[in-house]
């Protein structure tokens, strides 16, 4: 699974565990590129059961736009088990300006 962001007003900063955990042999996340993040795993044995509700990852990002600008995010390349899932691409909005430092 790889999502897509807008890196000129998003920064992904760093993930933590969802709530769907079917007993990982190994899950990780990695940012390919700017813009780019990879998410993979596998289990033996088990799997996040089809209908299931929750998460598999909750992916942090620091914005870097202006006040009003939105970041696009969008799932790609969805493969494997998460393939028949429902998923919903996303805008995030900037409230407010980013401190400057």
């Amino acid at each position: 699974l790889e999502i897509k962001y807008d890196a000129s007003k998003l920064q992904f900063v760093d993930w933590a565990d969802g709530s769907l955990d079917p007993g990982w042999v190994m899950f990780n996340i990695n940012e390919k590129t700017p813009g780019t993040i990879k998410i993979g795993g596998f289990c033996v044995k088990t799997a996040i059961k089809a209908g299931s509700k929750g998460s598999i990852a909750k992916l942090n990002f620091k914005a870097k736009g202006n006040a009003g600008d939105f970041g696009y995010i969008s799932f790609d390349k969805i493969s494997d088990d998460v393939q028949g899932f429902n998923y919903e691409n996303g805008k995030v909005q900037i409230k407010a300006a980013a401190l400057k430092k």
